[in-house]
């Protein structure tokens, strides 16, 4: 960097951090930060140069799903785009919501039952199995 630029960047590093106020509402947090975006800027841009900020993405968000692969047969693939076409849902959701289900389900069976755990999806029972 050259120019003024590169005089910005350095008046940056040598800024001291400006305290924020303590707030009794949100409303009034919201307009002292659109009063004060350089804090803001300073406070990204000293966070940057410490290493403490990171490029998220989906597999690094907290909460974030491990991606699997299964092999699902077609007509059952094809029965879970439906049923989750008439929820308004992505499949992959719906099938993740069938699989919660089934675990809970699981969880709550007395250990000594054997068989399938049975459970209800909408209006259609679904058993699971090998």
């Amino acid at each position: 960097m050259s120019g003024p630029q590169q005089e910005q960047y350095e008046k940056d590093e040598t800024m001291s951090e400006e305290p924020v106020p303590s707030f009794t509402n949100e409303e009034k947090e919201a307009a002292w930060w659109d009063a004060h975006p350089e804090v803001l800027a300073q406070r990204f841009q000293s966070a940057r140069q410490q290493g403490r900020i990171h490029r998220l993405s989906q597999t690094t968000l907290p909460g974030a799903s491990e991606t699997v692969a299964i092999r699902i047969p077609e007509p059952e693939l094809s029965r879970a785009r439906e049923l989750a076409a008439k929820r308004g849902i992505l499949y992959q959701t719906y099938i993740k919501m069938l699989l919660r289900e089934a675990l809970d389900a699981e969880e709550k069976s007395s250990p000594g039952e054997i068989g399938r755990p049975r459970i209800r999806a909408g209006n259609a029972a679904v058993l699971f199995g090998s």
